[in-house]
């Protein structure tokens, strides 16, 4: 197991489409954080910053999130199982940190087993201090944004080619659905 007094971390990006421009900000951002830490924290100030990565003073953690509506549409789309999905996805953003010489430590896949082991770990110790429970939740929600909307953020509009109407978020004009689901809360008063 790996210590570190520094964690740096990005969002897990999603494993369904090629990684784009905001995907290598969010990266280069954490990336130019850790080799400043890197720099700041080496009284001896070697020279080659590859020996100085490889001594992993801090943890840069990047990764993809391999569950969700979104990549099961992706996947249904291109023919393929979501992990196979994925897949090809995870050695695309590879590619990337490669091409542009992101440094992290750790690349992490939510289908991993090791996330796996934590997530549940994790859980279960929310759910030993109650600090989750179940409820029910409604509301307009976007696949494409991946968020709920509340009514004064949703407008009907009327399609002028076919009449037909539907609902859309007002901000991205992304098409919502009113859903009506179970989920777990978290209780942030415990």
């Amino acid at each position: 197991m790996f210590y570190s007094n520094k964690f740096i971390t990005v969002p897990a990006f999603y494993a369904n489409a090629d990684p784009h421009l905001g995907h290598l900000y969010s990266a280069t951002l954490g990336d130019v954080s850790r080799r400043w830490e890197l720099l700041k924290n080496d009284e001896n100030r070697v020279k080659n910053m590859a020996e100085k990565i490889a001594g992993k003073p801090s943890i840069f953690s990047v990764g993809l999130d391999e569950h969700g509506s979104k990549i099961e549409a992706a996947a249904r789309l291109a023919g393929m199982e979501p992990q196979q999905h994925c897949d090809v996805y995870y050695k695309n953003f590879e590619k990337m940190f490669k091409t542009f010489n992101i440094s992290y430590t750790h690349f992490v896949r939510t289908s991993q087993e090791s996330h796996k082991t934590a997530v549940n770990h994790f859980w279960r110790k929310l759910q030993s201090t109650g600090s989750i429970y179940k409820d029910n939740y409604e509301g307009w929600y976007s696949t494409v944004d991946e968020c709920f909307y509340g009514d004064k953020e949703v407008d009907c509009v009327t399609d002028e080619a076919t009449g037909t109407q539907q609902h859309v978020a007002i901000e991205t004009k992304s098409s919502v659905t009113f859903v009506k689901e179970q989920n777990y809360m978290f209780d942030y008063k415990s």
